[in-house]
């Protein structure tokens, strides 16, 4: 009876979702290209909608939005706005002030831009990806995943309610998700990473050096943290309520118990690790 029950709940949330999708049936596609010479500053936010940020080898950023809603009006309220000042370009899909409560609407963005950009890309509610991208780059949304792969530099990423899943970062990292799963892969110099809900699963790859001390906490998970072999730090790692195992060759005294303080390979600059509840793995990458 209850795996009867959750079929139909789970059958239940996909018609409410393809439903809600076929609402929002009536389209538009707007565009805009801008010519850069050096490197560009770009910032695009929408209200509602998906965020996908791609490189590109040319000195333009490519901007299109797609314009969603039930009926033309809907789409009559959604305002896209553009400019370009120098190398710093704005692209923002935004409602009228005409827009009333039950407006059913979203503007997704698709955004090229050179490899090596500072962007800044914004989503009330929805997911974003973001690709093969140098320099500074900081993604937020209120309620989505974030997904992103080949990133360097300095990196910011935040979502309110959604996983984070990171690959092949190099540089300074800074993860957060109010509520999520976190999955990060990368070669880091700073790592700041926290979820106030869901399990973290960190890699961190050889030739990655401790510029600063690196912090990684959630609320209520487990967390399974991978370093290199010959990787130096002072660990400070507690779980308040479950185990921790290691297979690296820490330096501590008394017993392995739900707290680890000591050195890896000599110590270095302090690493944290914390759950408040769930177990915490320590492995060989």
């Amino acid at each position: 009876m209850g795996q009867a029950s959750g079929i139909l709940m789970l059958l239940a949330g996909c018609t409410a979702t393809i439903r809600a999708q076929s609402y929002l049936r009536v389209t538009a596609q707007e565009e805009k290209s801008f010519r850069v010479s050096g490197v560009p500053r770009v910032l695009v936010s929408t209200f509602d909608g998906a965020v996908r940020v791609e490189s590109w080898d040319r000195a333009e950023v490519l901007c299109q939005a797609e314009k969603r809603g039930r009926s033309q009006g809907d789409l009559d309220r959604i305002e896209i706005i553009s400019s370009q000042t120098g190398d710093e370009i704005r692209f923002e899909a935004k409602l009228t002030s005409r827009a009333n409560w039950n407006l059913h609407a979203r503007a997704n963005l698709t955004i090229h831009v050179p490899r090596e950009s500072i962007l800044s890309a914004r989503t009330g509610d929805g997911s974003i990806e973001a690709h093969g991208l140098s320099g500074e780059t900081s993604l937020r949304t209120g309620d989505g995943s974030i997904t992103a792969s080949n990133l360097s530099g300095s990196v910011i990423v935040r979502t309110g309610d959604g996983s984070v899943d990171l690959s092949d970062v190099r540089g300074r990292l800074q993860a957060q998700t109010g509520d999520g799963k976190m999955h990060l892969r990368g070669r880091f110099t700073e790592l700041d990473a926290r979820t106030g809900d869901g399990s973290m699963e960190v890699t961190v790859e050889p030739g990655s050096q401790m510029n600063a001390p690196w912090s990684l906490k959630t609320g209520d998970g487990s967390i399974m943290l991978a370093l290199p072999a010959d990787f130096a730090a002072d660990l400070d790692v507690h779980t308040s309520d479950g185990s921790i195992s290691t297979e690296l060759p820490v330096t501590f005294s008394g017993k392995l118990g739900n707290t680890l303080r000591g050195q890896l390979n000599q110590g270095g600059r302090l690493l944290t690790v914390r759950t408040g509840d769930g177990s915490i793995t320590l492995r060989r990458n």
